[in-house]
């Protein structure tokens, strides 16, 4: 499973580039060993290699279509963490969104191995402010858990 969602997220990340200018595909193996490091379940690393591939459609609704049918036949599990980690910036702010994906613990286990691969891309000044908020929102969810 694992692997069939590494080559779906290296057709869609194909020829597409991160701030320092690597392959984009690299981030999404490193969170994806990342989350291996943590849990050995096929499906949140599976969606930890897809995580990025529906923003990266880029509002290109058949190419998202076809890409979630894709995911789909690997698992509806992965998809379904796929969606969760989505952000669409139509319907919530980043904030809230941050919020929303804090409610579920493999959602936030993705996201915070996601935005600490982040900070390593080179990010602005104003993304390493949103990515601090954003851990200090997911941790502060993760304590007040009981």
């Amino acid at each position: 499973m694992q692997e069939k969602a590494k080559e779906i997220a290296e057709k869609y990340h194909k020829n597409s580039k991160r701030r320092s200018g690597e392959d984009y595909i690299e981030h999404s193996k490193r969170v994806a060993e990342n989350v291996s490091k943590i849990t050995d379940n096929p499906e949140l690393i599976s969606a930890a290699y897809l995580h990025d591939t529906i923003e990266e459609a880029k509002d290109n609704l058949q190419t998202i279509k076809k890409l979630k049918e894709e995911i789909k036949n690997l698992s509806p599990k992965v998809l379904e963490y796929v969606e969760n980690l989505t952000h669409d910036k139509n319907i919530e702010d980043y904030e809230e969104y941050i919020n929303r994906i804090s409610k579920n613990d493999k959602i936030l286990l993705l996201k915070f191995c996601d935005i600490t691969d982040n900070l390593i891309d080179n990010p602005t000044e104003k993304q390493k402010e949103k990515y601090r908020k954003a851990l200090t929102i997911l941790l502060v969810k993760i304590s007040e858990r009981k």
